[in-house]
């Protein structure tokens, strides 16, 4: 399994994730500029879900994303 497409974005204080296919398991991982985890959500046979960002400074963030086979890491803008 890969991360072959996806969509990230922020939107009525939810980081958005859309996958291209299925995944068995993603972990993403939300990191502050200075490395600090801001959240971490486990992701079981979903092609779409939430993180909610309510509690979380406007900013620039970075999600990493790790699957079966592959790990991504992706910049995101909190506003």
């Amino acid at each position: 399994n890969t991360i072959s497409e996806w969509k990230g974005y922020v939107s009525n204080g939810n980081f958005v994730f859309k996958a291209a296919k299925i995944e068995k398991e993603l972990k993403i991982t939300i990191y502050n500029l200075l490395g600090e985890i801001i959240q971490t959500s486990v992701v079981y046979h979903q092609k779409e879900f939430n993180i909610n960002m309510n509690d979380v400074k406007q900013g620039i963030y970075f999600v990493n994303v790790i699957s079966d086979s592959k790990q991504e890491c992706f910049k995101v803008v909190n506003y």
